[in-house]
């Protein structure tokens, strides 16, 4: 749901949350929060194009959305390997 208020978005966005929802990614065992994180990432990714400069740095880092795109939910795996290949 949240995923989808593009206003909700934008602001997360604004905020910086960006590396708060990668960090929730990585250090949670619980798959549904994950994908959550990757549906909301992948929404402000494609809204606003500058917070791909962080994607990149966190998967040259941690390798978080390679290794969701690969071990993730079927959604979750959707979302990152859109991720990975824009």
């Amino acid at each position: 749901m949240l995923s989808t208020n593009q206003k909700a978005i934008e602001e997360m966005g604004e905020l910086e949350a960006v590396p708060c929802l990668l960090s929730i990614i990585r250090e949670t065992s619980c798959d549904r929060n994950k994908e959550n994180c990757i549906a909301i990432l992948y929404t402000i990714c494609f809204s606003d194009r500058s917070k791909w400069k962080v994607m990149r740095e966190e998967e040259s880092m941690y390798r978080t959305i390679s290794q969701l795109a690969q071990n993730g939910t079927s959604r979750a795996k959707r979302k990152a390997s859109g991720i990975l290949r824009d």
